[in-house]
């Protein structure tokens, strides 16, 4: 991500539910990607993990998204940024997004 970052001018955008393929490691590879200047996060969730139909083993409950936001900030304003909810995309740059894909309908923070 270091490397991509440097080598185009385009946003990086890090999925790291995927990149871990774990739940318990999707929170602390978020926290590592906004500390290294991530644009954006991808990060799956389900309301219920255990009962969804792929990616069961990475997507975090609904309440640890809703609080990924609040954990992340402290990172983001280490290095001068803000976690802001995709709404908030056309005020601030640079930004770090957070959002919800679960069974092709988005839901924004």
């Amino acid at each position: 991500m270091i490397v991509a970052k440097r080598l185009t001018d385009l946003p990086v955008v890090v999925d790291p539910s995927h990149a871990a393929g774990r739940r318990d490691l999707v929170i602390p590879l978020s926290k590592a990607s906004v500390a290294a200047e991530a644009d954006g996060l991808i990060v799956e969730s389900h309301h219920e993990p255990q009962e969804a139909l792929c990616d069961a083993e990475q997507a975090l409950p609904a309440g640890a998204l809703m609080g990924l936001r609040e954990s992340l900030q402290p990172f983001a304003a280490a290095i001068g940024r803000e976690v802001i909810s995709p709404r908030g995309l056309a005020k601030l740059s640079p930004v770090i997004s957070v959002g919800v894909d679960q069974r092709a309908q988005r839901t924004e923070l």
